[in-house]
């Protein structure tokens, strides 16, 4: 089995279909509302936020600049993880708590 090497072509062909895909799933999150409630939305706002961390990765790794790439990927783990977390596990207080104000 011959295994294939990332090069720059590959790179630049895979940033391209995954550009075209991120695309697709931010016009279909624009039309999305959450169902109301403090959950649902803090939920869904950690599922955007995701995607954001999720966009800048990939200007990230077309710029070249791998090791902060791979440092934002875990970030969006950990917010989609959260989003979650807060959906189906949270108790009311984290809630309540990661609903307010900053």
């Amino acid at each position: 089995m011959l295994e294939q090497s990332m090069n720059a072509e590959r790179l630049g062909t895979l940033l391209e279909r995954t550009a075209k895909f991120h695309e697709a799933v931010h016009l279909h999150a624009a039309n999305l509302a959450p169902v109301e409630g403090a959950r649902h939305l803090v939920a869904f706002q950690a599922a955007l936020l995701s995607l954001e961390h999720a966009a800048g990765a990939i200007v990230l790794i077309d710029g070249g600049l791998f090791p902060s790439a791979y440092t934002l990927m875990r970030s969006q783990y950990e917010c989609l993880v959260r989003g979650i977390w807060l959906l189906y596990s949270a108790s009311e207080d984290w809630v309540e708590r990661l609903s307010e104000p900053l």
